[in-house]
């Protein structure tokens, strides 16, 4: 190799090699850091690895005398120092990778709202503050389907993606959530879907919607309480952040509200197990109304649990009165009176104790 002034073109091109070899590195990293100015990080590293191999290879094609005088290098020195510098590059780039996917930043350079002075995807105190004292395991569920209207689907599909980083901001904070997604209308979809509700207790669920649950109870965010429609008809608001950190407070909640409901006077039941026949109208059928939901309480039970109530049944004749813990006792619909002891209960914990029905 001669020692006089490089050509331009050479230079650049030898130069293009390491230039090559920063960028595949780089686009490991940006692959590994999740960051919440990227949308489609998968995308940038494919752009940045393609680029890479582009320069590196291209480099390395033009300039190969040079490749092969270092490859052949005679002086053991020069090999020993070029194979010292290549696995030192390596290391490098792996140790960052490591680092990376481990203590990864995430930055937001989005403009900051004027109503709420925070960015696009930067979270509040608040909502980071019951992320970080999470004591349970949170999955979170996003339940989508697409539809035939093209209009519409952008609508979902900026939910969806906005949706998705904000969940990503939660994990962020904390290793307590986890994610998963489920289009329920694709064929491939649909036993896991059903293993889901099954695994729920739920009938069916809103067709578009953010379930987190843990191993004891769920909270089910619909989409219309993620998404606030402007008066001039435009694009909506996305506002699922305060309903995502409602959800959590109801579902991690230590202390649940206790709620009676009065039994032993022939009330609506609080579960459809037992069914009583109910007289009907002559040249009809007696129907099972107390089979029914509609005829039994377990609908409303159901939804008290989804909001963190305890529901339990009072039977007066037995406890004698009500119990401290009742925040408000449930009387759906008795059939035959209340003893004069039952009645005097119930003055007492309504007069004394300012209780709640």
């Amino acid at each position: 190799m001669g020692t006089g002034k490089l050509p331009r073109w050479q230079f650049l091109t030898r130069v293009g090699i390491l230039l090559g070899l920063v960028l595949l590195v780089a686009g490991f990293m940006v692959r590994d850091i999740r960051a919440a100015a990227f949308v489609q990080t998968d995308y940038v590293a494919l752009g940045l690895w393609i680029a890479g191999l582009v320069l590196a290879v291209g480099g390395v094609v033009v300039n190969y005398r040079m490749v092969l005088g270092l490859v052949a290098a005679r002086r053991t020195g020069e090999r020993v120092n070029f194979a010292l510098v290549v696995l030192l590059v390596l290391a490098l780039a792996g140790l960052l990778c490591y680092i990376s996917t481990r203590r990864f930043a995430r930055v937001d350079w989005t403009a900051i709202d004027a109503a709420t002075g925070l960015r696009k995807h930067e979270l509040h105190s608040q909502t980071e503050n019951i992320l970080r004292s999470l004591d349970a395991d949170v999955e979170v569920t996003l339940l989508y389907f697409f539809t035939d209207i093209p209009a519409l689907n952008q609508e979902i599909g900026y939910w969806l993606n906005t949706t998705r980083d904000m969940l990503e901001e939660f994990k962020a904070r904390t290793g307590r959530i986890t994610v998963q997604e489920i289009d329920w209308t694709l064929s491939e979809s649909q036993d896991r879907y059903q293993r889901f509700l099954r695994l729920l207790d739920e009938d069916s669920l809103p067709g578009r919607c953010v379930v987190f649950a843990t191993s004891e109870s769920h909270q089910v965010v619909p989409y219309d309480k993620t998404m606030r429609r402007t008066r001039g008809g435009g694009w909506p608001d996305f506002t699922g952040e305060d309903a995502f950190a409602t959800a959590l407070v109801k579902l991690t909640e230590q202390e649940k509200v206790t709620v009676y409901a009065l039994t032993g006077h022939g009330e609506k039941p609080l579960e459809a197990e037992q069914p009583a026949l109910m007289p009907a109208p002559m040249g009809r059928e007696a129907t099972d109304t107390r089979s029914d939901p509609r005829y039994s309480l377990s609908r409303l039970v159901k939804e008290l649990r989804n909001d963190n109530y305890e529901v339990k049944p009072l039977n007066l004749a037995i406890a004698g009165s009500v119990p401290e813990d009742c925040a408000a006792l449930l009387i759906a619909g008795p059939t035959t009176p209340l003893t004069e002891a039952e009645i005097k209960a119930l003055r007492t914990y309504f007069d004394d104790r300012n209780g709640g029905a």
